[in-house]
């Protein structure tokens, strides 16, 4: 099934790099984008660099960096601070994958620690409802080893910052990472992602949370089930796209909507991405960075948007 969408994709500015594994957040007027892989120093690498895209003015700016070169960094607008949570710390190679439990809050031109996360976590989904900062799925060491992609794995945990303190909610019924999540009429949702567990094996899974019951309960598995992909809200819809598989390689360029209970088709991304971030503001959907290619190839560092 497709749905009709009556207005096209245009291209917006680009940022000053090309950046993927990002999470980013609308934040005082701005997409914010933390952290990442780039090849802009010649090498792909975790980068420091955040930078702004201001909506009024249409133009990126440099903004305090990270600590340091991180990716995989969990952005979140809460009650008016910007926060990044979790994800992976570089190191000195920039390669390194040292999943953290740290949480930074910008302070002017600084980020400041707060409160940890309850353990490291990276690849999860940072969703925001009522004022909470909900972190839910993503991966986590195993066991002492916490440099290299193998040494995590999948986690089910859903943990919520509230009232400056983090606490466990219900855990998510599929242990994954790399899902998108979005919130939509009170409710978070969940959608698709992959496990490591099953080869890197995509999942269909769309999970939808109560937060006043603390219950989850299934929705409509996603069709084109991918790691990699982001989601939003636009128009009152849930919306989600890209993504990446690696047997055989590809990157999905589909923008679906989740209505009346059901998938349907809307349009196509101008660019293929995963890692990438959707962003609403206003009644604009912003596709931002991410890769053209599945794995570490085809960086991107364009921005669309649609409406």
């Amino acid at each position: 099934m497709t749905r009709e969408v009556r207005t096209v994709w245009r291209a917006a500015p680009p940022m000053p790099l090309d950046v993927q594994e990002i999470y980013p957040a609308l934040h005082a007027g701005e997409i914010w984008v933390a952290g990442g892989f780039t090849l802009s120093t010649g090498k792909l690498g975790a980068t420091e660099r955040v930078v702004a895209f201001d909506l009024a003015k249409q133009q990126w700016r440099e903004a305090p960096a990270l600590p340091t070169p991180s990716h995989h960094v969990h952005l979140a607008s809460v009650n008016g601070a910007l926060l990044a949570a979790g994800g992976f710390i570089g190191g000195e190679s920039r390669t390194q994958w040292i999943t953290t439990p740290r949480v930074l809050r910008l302070d002017g031109t600084r980020w400041v620690d707060t409160e940890p996360l309850p353990r490291p976590i990276g690849e999860a989904v940072p969703l925001v409802l009522d004022g909470r900062l909900h972190l839910i799925g993503g991966r986590a060491p195993t066991g002492s080893a916490n440099a290299g992609w193998r040494d995590h794995a999948d986690v089910d945990e859903h943990f919520v910052l509230d009232a400056g303190r983090w606490r466990r909610a219900a855990p998510l019924p599929l242990a994954r990472n790399s899902h998108g999540g979005a919130v939509l009429a009170g409710e978070l949702h969940v959608i698709s992602g992959r496990t490591v567990a099953g080869n890197n094996a995509p999942q269909a899974a769309h999970h939808i949370y109560d937060p006043q019951a603390d219950r989850w309960r299934e929705g409509a598995p996603f069709p084109e089930p991918r790691g990699g992909i982001a989601a939003a809200v636009w128009r009152g819809k849930l919306v989600a796209a890209g993504g990446e598989l690696f047997d055989p390689p590809s990157v999905g360029n589909t923008l679906y909507v989740w209505d009346a209970g059901r998938w349907g088709r809307v349009i196509n991304l101008p660019t293929a991405r995963h890692g990438h971030g959707l962003v609403t503001a206003g009644d604009a959907l912003y596709a931002i960075g991410g890769a053209a290619q599945a794995g570490a190839r085809g960086t991107l560092a364009s921005m669309d948007v649609l409406g």
